[in-house]
């Protein structure tokens, strides 16, 4: 589709509901079935709708502050058909978005799941599945952003960690973790400040929780069949209501 083509089609898919902001739809079966395309042609604070289907590509958000990517119905971004062009993340974001897929699950395939990058803002990422994320460095959501907050999200069957928090004050809360063969959860010894709450990590290879960071808190949390449920090296300023139904056996948890 030649670019002329696509602003026009573009054109015609708006909603104008405040000021410029505009609404993209993006469907699998047209016109416009790429979800990158409506990302580029995107300004701040535009909301873009994503149909239910199949999107067979990587996305990468940038300086797009205030952009609100939004799911309807299945919706699936896989790039692991895309051969050494999936594997990065299949959806990277570096733009203080406004939230990251809301209303119904959007599940994510690739090498990695979400990556937050560089940038600033709380981004809100919420009710979305990262599903057989394939790369060995990478989870199937990476958090490289202060106070970025996610709520209602699943992870599973990733060969390396669900969710590794590498920032500070990031508020993660209704977070299921499940068959991943790494950790369920990792905090990093630099993700000083995290609040995680409402937690369901089961069944994980390695650690349920992996803590490596200062001042957490767990409030919650339902730890159970992973290889050590509770691994701590960090401290924690808050533990409550976490419970271990695995065998407490290695588990060293001193709550500060």
């Amino acid at each position: 589709m030649t670019i002329t083509r696509l602003l026009a089609v573009a054109s015609a898919a708006l909603l104008v509901p405040t000021l410029d902001a505009k609404t993209l739809f993006v469907a699998s079966n047209g016109p416009l079935t790429s979800i990158q395309d409506p990302i580029d042609l995107a300004d701040a604070d535009d909301t873009i709708v994503l149909k239910a289907g199949i999107y067979v590509e990587t996305l990468r958000i940038l300086g797009k502050d205030g952009l609100e990517l939004r799911g309807v119905g299945s919706v699936i971004v896989d790039g692991r058909e895309l051969g050494s062009g999936g594997d990065g993340p299949a959806i990277t974001i570096e733009a203080a978005l406004q939230s990251v897929v809301t209303d119904n699950r959007v599940k994510i395939g690739s090498a990695a799941g979400i990556r937050i990058g560089a940038g600033s803002g709380s981004t809100p990422v919420a009710r979305n599945v990262a599903q057989r994320c394939s790369n060995e460095g990478a989870a199937g959501f990476d958090l490289h952003r202060d106070d970025v907050t996610m709520f209602d999200n699943l992870a599973k069957d990733n060969v390396r960690h669900s969710l590794c928090v590498l920032r500070v004050g990031c508020d993660i809360e209704c977070f299921t973790s499940t068959r991943n063969l790494r950790d369920g959860i990792r905090l990093e010894s630099t993700a000083s400040g995290t609040r995680l709450t409402d937690a369901l990590v089961p069944k994980n290879g390695e650690h349920g929780i992996a803590n490596l960071a200062n001042g957490v808190e767990l409030r919650i949390a339902v730890l159970l069949a992973n290889r050590l449920d509770l691994a701590n090296d960090g401290t924690f300023a808050v533990l409550d209501q976490v419970q271990f139904q695995s065998g407490g056996a290695n588990v060293d948890v001193e709550p500060n």
